[in-house]
């Protein structure tokens, strides 16, 4: 009877649990909560680098009242699964109702997140869809400015499907953390090996008068950079840089030169395992060589071969091939020069763009103030001299801002002010060739291409004269960047114009 009875109990109360509920209903009134439903957003966005993103969600909702920032808190950002430390997954991208921003992402996969919160509740919505960032920023003129005695980079992104050119102002703001330090001295594209990695690279240097930044360009990606002071070998100072950076052989053989703040000269050969660091501004005897600061790569050469001055001895100064040490050159004709033997001051060393590939160098001596222009051709450590004339010291030639030597007809090219001259030496003619008035001149040059000297575009960028000037009144934002085509015989004329630049202190162009 035991085993029985409680059964029977436990129905029982089950019956009048049961009960009881029946009676309660209807005593309490439910109501339904405000939900909101989120439309107007895609599944998926590819986006680019620096360029506009614009998404405009719709809502459908029960709430009475509007879905704005009185009443509601917004949040768009973007979560990158792939990043390894938990703080740099999250990207805050905006915090309004729609998202309109010049996307401030690398390459890459994200997940786009767009959440509102009612401030009187805390209830949260939230809606995810899939972001693909690519990167147009790869083929383009890098323009270093110098902003109120800070420095910021600029781009003009080549477009082939639409204009020539997209301008980027402050790329780095939109691309990278970087932030950049000091008064700006050269910003300069070569294709290179990764140190570390062996990998090939396509690297952006950009240095200020207190660090140099080496950004791995390679997959067009802004944010992959460290510090030059990384890959030097030796220990170096606080505000350690790069004075002049020249790259050389090609995309497979990548060497470059660096010269330093310390007044080392350096030499990368990642594939011959020579690395940044010891001083190759040196004989086998002696210490370092006090350079001008001049460095003239031969162009064109796959081997390393450059020229430099030695400002205390008066002399040139060559390295080349894997060679850890400089040596003296001499001449085929000692009886014309001897550049072993200068006994004068260096104004303008380069290696010339022209067909026949020779090095220029202006000098002047100290007692007698003459010029002369020296013309060479290299041949291991032999110079042969194609010339060695006295140049007629007109218009402040041995005043010059700047120098370049025009690739077509083989011209020295100089700077003074606001105007810009033209010196045939086979003539031995001056010439002004610009006047540009209130504007001052803060840069010249032909462009030097590493990889792609064939491509007709690039053969026409690197035959005009570029010009950069800026009007002294209002330095941050009047700075111009101006190409000309020189021809043999009559005056300049202005092939294309971009404006809105701070003063222009070094310009690359990203191959």
């Amino acid at each position: 009877m035991k085993n029985i009875r409680y059964p029977l109990f436990l129905i029982t109360l089950w019956i009048v649990v049961l009960s009881s509920c029946r009676k309660d209903l209807g005593n309490y009134n439910y109501t339904s909560l405000d939900t909101i439903g989120i439309r107007g957003i895609e599944k998926a966005y590819s986006g680019a680098t620096g360029k506009n993103l614009t998404i405009s969600p719709v809502f459908i909702t029960s709430f009475s009242k509007a879905i704005d920032s009185t009443n509601f808190t917004f949040e768009w950002f973007a979560y990158n699964w792939q990043a390894t430390v938990n703080a740099d997954k999250k990207i805050p991208l905006a915090t309004t109702k729609d998202l309109n921003i010049n996307l401030p992402l690398p390459t890459g996969s994200y997940v786009l997140y767009y959440r509102l919160v009612d401030k009187s509740t805390g209830e949260r919505w939230q809606h995810t869809c899939n972001l693909t960032m690519t990167s147009e920023l790869g083929n383009g003129w890098l323009i270093l400015n110098e902003i109120d005695g800070g420095s910021r980079l600029d781009m003009l992104n080549y477009k082939a499907d639409t204009l020539p050119f997209d301008r980027y102002t402050d790329l780095l703001s939109t691309t990278s953390d970087l932030k950049l330090e000091g008064k700006p001295i050269q910003v300069y594209y070569t294709p290179n090996k990764d140190i570390f990695s062996n990998n090939d690279n396509n690297r952006v240097y950009i240095s200020t008068d207190l660090a140099t930044y080496s950004i791995n360009n390679h997959t067009r990606n802004w944010s992959d950079y460290r510090n030059l002071k990384t890959e030097v070998l030796r220990s170096t100072g606080a505000k350690y840089h790069a004075n002049r950076i020249v790259g050389m052989g090609s995309s497979s053989t990548p060497q470059t030169y660096v010269v330093d703040s310390e007044g080392i000269l350096m030499f990368e050969y990642k594939q011959q395992a020579i690395l940044y660091g010891p001083p190759i501004n040196r004989l086998n005897s002696g210490s370092n060589i006090n350079m001008a600061p001049f460095l003239a790569c031969y162009d064109g050469n796959r081997d390393a071969y450059t020229v430099y001055y030695d400002k205390d001895s008066r002399r040139f100064v060559l390295h080349m091939g894997t060679n850890r040490v400089s040596v003296i050159p001499t001449s085929t004709d000692a009886t014309i020069v001897n550049p072993a033997n200068m006994g004068q001051d260096l104004l303008y060393l380069e290696c010339a763009l022209t067909s026949t590939k020779q090095f220029y160098a202006l000098l002047k001596n100290p007692t007698t103030q003459k010029l002369m222009l020296y013309r060479f051709v290299p041949s291991s450590s032999k110079f042969t001299p194609l010339g060695y004339d006295e140049v007629e010291n007109l218009n402040q030639i041995d005043q010059a801002d700047f120098y370049a030597i025009d690739p077509t007809y083989g011209y020295l090219i100089y700077a003074v002010g606001s105007k810009v001259y033209q010196y045939d030496p086979f003539n031995k003619v001056h010439k002004q060739l610009l006047d540009l008035g209130n504007r001052k001149i803060s840069l010249i040059k032909y462009q030097r291409f590493i990889q792609n000297r064939t491509s007709a575009r690039y053969k026409n960028y690197a035959a005009k004269l570029m010009v950069c000037s800026y009007d002294e009144t209002i330095p941050n934002t009047s700075g111009k960047m101006e190409f000309y085509q020189i021809p043999l015989s009559g005056t300049a004329s202005l092939s294309s114009s971009f404006d809105g630049f701070g003063k222009i202190a070094s310009v690359t162009y990203r191959e």
